[in-house]
């Protein structure tokens, strides 16, 4: 499952996948320090980068420290994320479901955050650009350009990241990532469609979709 794991690795900081975008590269440094940009003032990317400031921290001093998870759980809006990447099958699908799908989604994200953030932890630094709200203030696209840290002579050395983030019960979280003009959300929607459309009903594409996710959090 590609996009389900190109989600893992992005997850809250894009730091796995923008390393990997921005290649192995190893040389001088001129991207600065990790997130010497002035604090941003709009309180959806403030409360982005407090979140990344605090998880590097911990990673820093004990990596199983729960802090993390909860900082995780607390900015991620998975069931947004679920249901915008399963699209109409969300509705289809009942509570006992959609509470075993967000078990199981949530631990993998858990999981390979902390194993990919840890690795690349003073590989990157992340620059915040501005933020757009929309017209009725209930949501916000935080642009950020993630940069690598040491880079050889013509290799790339930036990639821009965009968070989508609304409100929930009044908390911005995050509901989208946009890698590069790639969307996480319909990264994964395609493939899950991919895995449906194998299925001849509905209830065995689901059971395939649980079992490749089951799978994969069983091999990480």
């Amino acid at each position: 499952m590609r996009s389900t794991s190109r989600f893992l690795v992005v997850v809250l900081l894009a730091s796995a996948a923008a390393g990997s975008a921005l290649a192995d590269d190893a040389g001088t440094s001129d991207a600065g320090t990790p997130d010497a940009a002035s604090p941003p003032q709009h309180p959806a990317a403030q409360r982005l980068q407090d979140a990344n400031e605090r998880v590097r921290a911990l990673l820093r001093v004990d990596e199983a420290s729960p802090e993390v998870g909860e900082i995780i759980n607390g900015l991620l809006d998975y069931e947004g994320l679920a249901s915008r990447a399963l699209g109409a099958r969300w509705g289809q699908l009942t509570q006992a479901q959609k509470d075993d799908f967000l078990s199981v989604f949530k631990a993998l994200v858990a999981q390979k955050y902390k194993k990919d953030l840890k690795d690349s932890l003073d590989a990157y630094a992340v620059e915040y650009l501005g933020t757009d709200e929309s017209a009725d203030g209930q949501s916000a696209f935080v642009k950020t350009m993630v940069k690598k840290l040491h880079t050889r002579h013509n290799r790339r050395a930036e990639v821009p990241v965009t968070y989508e983030m609304h409100r929930v019960a009044g908390v911005w979280m995050v509901v989208d990532i946009v890698m590069d003009t790639v969307s996480v959300v319909q990264s994964n929607r395609e493939q899950f469609n991919e895995i449906f459309g194998q299925s001849d009903t509905f209830e065995a594409g689901w059971a395939d979709l649980m079992g490749r996710l089951r799978r994969r959090l069983e091999s990480e």
